[in-house]
Order: structure tokens, then C-alpha cells, then sequence
């Protein structure tokens, strides 16, 4: 299984908002969160957003003797 690899950076100033266009704000929440599966929901003005992250699985393929994930 690949890893999700999160990285997280210092902000040294505010530099950074002179190219900003637009600022959005995000309700979060957490459905389920168990060893093989995350629910996520996110919430910005009239938009929602669904994510789901499961571990992968190896699905067998009928007559096949090789599966695929």
C-alpha cells in the first residue's frame, strides 16, 4: 500500500498574502475513523465535500489465477 505523505511548512511572514486571491473557510468532520477506513466531511458556504480513504484490498478476478487491486 502506498503512503499518504503529508508535509507541513513554517510561514516566516505574511508575504504569502499579496498572491492570494480568495479566502475560503472549512467545517470538518470525522464520520468514522477506524484502521481500514476514514470518513471525512467538509462543509464551505454552499459547497460539501465526502472523502473516503480505505486500505486497499486484492479483489480476485473470476477464472484468473492472477488478482489485481
Amino acid at each position: 500500500m502506498s503512503a499518504e505523505i503529508e508535509r507541513k511548512y513554517t510561514v516566516k511572514d505574511q508575504s504569502y498574502r499579496q498572491e492570494s486571491i480568495e479566502c475560503k473557510y472549512y467545517k470538518q468532520g470525522y464520520i468514522s475513523i477506524d484502521k481500514e477506513r476514514t470518513v471525512r466531511i467538509r462543509i464551505s458556504g454552499n459547497n460539501a465535500f465526502i472523502t473516503l480513504k480505505v486500505l486497499p484490498q486484492v479483489v480476485p478476478v473470476k477464472n484468473s489465477n492472477t488478482p489485481f487491486r
